[in-house]
């Protein structure tokens, strides 16, 4: 894995031989030599050098203060549940640019109404797929476009006081979204809950779906991230991989992605089912005193649990109430899908939704809302980041599996059959977990030295040559998980 060079890099065996001439000075690391006589504390035992002046501590936690006292970042207060101001820290302390840059996320949804102020104007597409537009709602899919993209510093007045109401940004919110448009045709709330018919929806789906990852592959515009944050009810654990292989064999195909280059990954809203009412047989056995027991995620974001093939790139997305951080009362829980099944929260406010009156006419502004369909794209914007900050060396099965790592599984989120891999991180997921080494070795995962005790040491002879010829050079370290966190040789000359 090599450093991707938006800098002039060091690379190959060059990289090696000099990380390699004082790998480990001053004591830890793999490689090198340690000399006590230099870097002595008292008894003559080694002490640690200075980490490296790229990113310390103390800096992470002045950047990531001002950016949870910006006006879009307080109105949406799961951004600070999921330590988004963190990642946002490192990406600025970098030099990464603003979070989603350069990255494209699509999403298939309602349609999304990008001439909300909320939306950078031509930053972002539509496509409508299955149906003719004449006035659909776009209140749902421009809420979640707004989850995952809304601009950082927006607002409306308030039509009935004048006033001031600043819009929440999007986790990743200088991404690009490339949005699908379906007509969901979204049930009220108070409907009773009846499982879906998969055999009668597969011809549908399939084709949706593959016109849509069609495009995900479009080398200008293609993207990585596949927000989902609809479904058909029905709990997963009623269905076998059997019956869900014979009644819904072209959506399954279609999702396996099995003959693509490389496989977008698929970020489902879990279901917001628990507690709905029910009854008679149809609900079989999850509807317990009337209502449902959602104990696991519903069919389309539960394929995961029953199909193998979708493991490395599915996830199932369960909503925690950013207030308490426990599970959302609706949302439906992990259950036999934990292993692939996260929680984000999804109770959002100040997010964009528009509308079309009985005459047509638009109306846009701001709500609160809650649901795992907003929980969904904070996990999508969030990978988008995350692609970002690692420059595209970490495949998408990779960032999923690091996302999924890297979760906050203490507390109650260790709980897997209601939290799965626990509440999504976005702090840890682009921090060294187990520190980061330089590889001194012919392979990555191999010996490596600890770049908090790595120097570069050259004779007199060399001058200043040795710093000078670092100069704008990179080298990338690994973390225990395989990840690169890149840094400047020139922080480890002397």
């Amino acid at each position: 894995m090599n450093p991707v060079r938006s800098r002039p890099a060091l690379h190959g065996a060059a990289a090696l031989l000099a990380a390699a001439l004082c790998a480990g000075c001053g004591g830890g690391g793999g490689g090198g030599n340690t000399n006590a006589g230099d870097n002595a504390g008292a008894g003559g035992t080694p002490s640690p050098s200075p980490q490296p002046p790229a990113i310390t501590a103390e800096a992470l936690a002045r950047a990531a203060a001002v950016h949870r006292e910006r006006a879009g970042f307080r109105a949406q207060p799961g951004l600070a549940t999921i330590n988004a101001d963190q990642a946002y820290a490192r990406l600025e302390l970098e030099g990464r640019g603003q979070p989603g840059a350069g990255v494209f996320i699509g999403m298939m949804d309602s349609p999304v109404d990008f001439n909300h102020r909320a939306f950078a104007p031509d930053a972002h597409s539509l496509r409508e797929l299955d149906f003719p537009f004449d006035n659909p709602d776009p209140e749902h899919g421009t809420s979640v476009a707004s989850t995952l993209a809304a601009m950082r510093d927006w607002h409306i007045t308030d039509r009935s006081d004048g006033t001031r109401r600043d819009g929440a940004h999007g986790v990743a919110y200088a991404a690009r979204l490339r949005a699908f448009a379906l007509d969901l045709s979204l049930p009220a709330p108070n409907l009773r809950y009846r499982p879906g018919n998969l055999s009668g929806s597969d011809a549908g789906f399939a084709g949706n779906f593959s016109r849509t990852l069609d495009d995900a592959n479009d080398p200008a515009a293609g993207f990585d991230i596949l927000n989902l944050s609809f479904g058909i009810s029905g709990i997963i654990e009623g269905y076998s991989a059997a019956n869900l292989r014979a009644s819904a064999p072209q959506t399954l195909a279609a999702l396996i992605q099995e003959d693509r280059r490389k496989k977008t990954l698929l970020i489902w809203a879990a279901g917001n089912a628990h507690g709905r009412r029910c009854r008679g047989p149809a609900t079989g056995p999850f509807c317990t005193a009337g209502t449902i027991d959602a104990r696991s995620p519903e069919v389309l974001p539960g394929l995961v649990a029953r199909i193998p093939e979708l493991r490395p790139h599915s996830v199932a997305v369960v909503a925690v109430d950013t207030d308490t951080g426990a599970i959302a009362n609706y949302s439906n829980r992990c259950g036999i899908a934990q292993q692939w099944c996260l929680a984000a929260p999804g109770d959002v406010e100040n997010v964009a939704y528009s509308s079309f009156g009985p005459s047509g006419d638009p109306e846009f502004g701001l709500r609160g809302t809650d649901g795992t369909s907003l929980a969904a794209p904070m996990v999508s914007g969030g990978l988008a980041l995350m692609q970002q900050y690692f420059r595209s060396q970490l495949s998408n099965e990779q960032l999923l599996a690091r996302m999924l790592a890297t979760a906050d599984k203490t507390g109650r989120y260790a709980d897997a059959a209601v939290y799965g891999q626990g509440l999504l991180d976005l702090g840890a997921a682009v921090s060294p977990v187990g520190g980061s080494t330089l590889a001194v070795g012919a392979r990555v995962g191999g010996p490596g030295a600890d770049v908090r005790f790595t120097r570069l040491r050259a004779g007199a002879a060399l001058g200043d040559g040795l710093e000078r010829s670092l100069a704008g050079r990179e080298a990338a370290a690994f973390d225990a998980l395989g990840a690169p966190f890149w840094h400047d040789l020139g922080a480890f000359a002397p």
